[in-house]
């Protein structure tokens, strides 16, 4: 996942996902953390670790799944 600033930087994080089984709402996912870390005030790269890591959650079940709080606490 990348990001360009305002300022033209860019910054980008790592693939997470180890055992990717399906991809299927993976996009859902960041879209959906990303809105809630800006709802909240969190800084553009906190938001974008916390999106990337709940993303590699959802890839790893099968189908679209829901990725619980306690799945995201277990792996910041």
């Amino acid at each position: 996942m990348s990001y360009v600033t305002d300022a033209g930087e860019l910054f980008t994080l790592p693939r997470y996902a180890e055992d990717v089984r399906d991809v299927s709402g993976a996009g859902d996912t960041v879209v959906a953390v990303c809105s809630l870390g800006i709802a909240v005030g969190l800084e553009i790269k906190e938001t974008m670790y916390l999106a990337s890591k709940a993303a590699a959650i959802a890839v790893s079940k099968y189908q679209s799944s829901v990725v619980y709080p306690h799945e995201l606490l277990n792996v910041i």
